[in-house]
């Protein structure tokens, strides 16, 4: 019999990919608007982002949306699609200094 590393197979160790930006998945949302020809569940972790992924799918304007602090191991176990990649960059200002926020993270 094989050792239980290598029936699982390759991955991340130490990352759970169930959660999210350090938030535990509360449900998910079905979407048609993703880019992709079919409905997608899309997880969310707060009533906040419920409403919004809400929001989003209903609006008469929106084309697609998508989560961009979402990591690869997460976009494969959920067939999540991200058709603007994943983490994707969010460049901003504050206080006059400019920042980069990848993944939840700033830098």
């Amino acid at each position: 019999m094989e050792s239980p590393s290598a029936v699982i197979g390759p991955g991340t160790p130490g990352v759970d990919i169930f959660k999210l930006a350090n938030a535990s998945i509360s449900g998910v949302v079905a979407s048609y608007k993703t880019g992709v020809p079919r409905m997608v569940r899309l997880p969310f972790m707060s009533t906040l982002e419920e409403h919004l992924a809400l929001y989003l799918e209903y609006h008469p304007h929106v084309r697609s949306y998508q989560r961009g602090d979402v990591t690869e191991a997460f976009v494969k176990a959920y067939h999540i699609p991200t058709p603007l990649g994943t983490p994707y960059r969010i460049n901003y200002v504050y206080e006059g200094k400019p920042h980069i926020r990848v993944s939840g993270h700033r830098h």
